[in-house]
């Protein structure tokens, strides 16, 4: 089992792998603002919130019969109407604070799935840019893990993980991190 969320600070690694949606800034309710004027401008109806995360899975599921270049339309509006939802972000301060530190100690990495743009737009928003040495953006459905430690040729061994995501904590186990490396940072509002 992955650690549950606690102080990281006191770890030794070479190298800290950051998560940013859902971990560093909680950008849900920003993300599906996005979406929903997205989907309202290219489609013509209004989704409702049901909570969570929003995807372009979700708009498959709420209309199966998409195009692909219908899909793609949403998400690019989406990604360009974004910014104007950041106020909706919420930055996490405790796990902030801690990759603070750690970034004083070792490599930090950030490791999203994130569109890049707006990953730079929330963490620019937030002033997070400083505490990354590097910054990964994956395009799913590859394994972000597997890919920075080969990109920047890390050995699993030397890096702690920070990630809110299950699926993401499958594919840190899946590039060899060990479960004691991992810390689960999911988080309530």
């Amino acid at each position: 089992m992955v650690t549950q969320w606690q102080d990281f600070t006191q770890l030794h690694c070479k190298c800290l792998l950051c998560d940013l949606d859902g971990t560093l800034v909680e950008t849900d309710k920003a993300n599906f603002l996005a979406y929903q004027e997205a989907i309202e401008k290219i489609m013509g109806f209004r989704i409702v919130s049901k909570g969570g995360r929003f995807t372009k899975e979700n708009i498959r599921e709420e209309c199966p019969l998409i195009s692909e270049d219908k899909l793609r339309a949403v998400v690019k509006y989406k990604n360009d109407v974004f910014e104007k939802y950041l106020v909706e972000t919420i930055p996490n301060i405790d796990i902030i604070g801690m990759v603070e530190k750690m970034s004083q100690k070792c490599q930090v990495i950030l490791c999203s799935n994130s569109n890049s743009r707006r990953g730079n737009d929330v963490l620019a928003y937030h002033k997070l840019d400083r505490l990354f040495n590097k910054k990964y953006y994956n395009i799913p459905p590859l394994n972000k893990y597997l890919k920075v430690l080969s990109l920047y040729n890390i050995a699993s061994k030397d890096v702690l993980v920070i990630e809110n995501d299950e699926a993401d904590i499958k594919d840190a186990l899946n590039a060899g991190i060990l479960t004691e490396q991992i810390f689960d940072v999911r988080w309530k509002l």
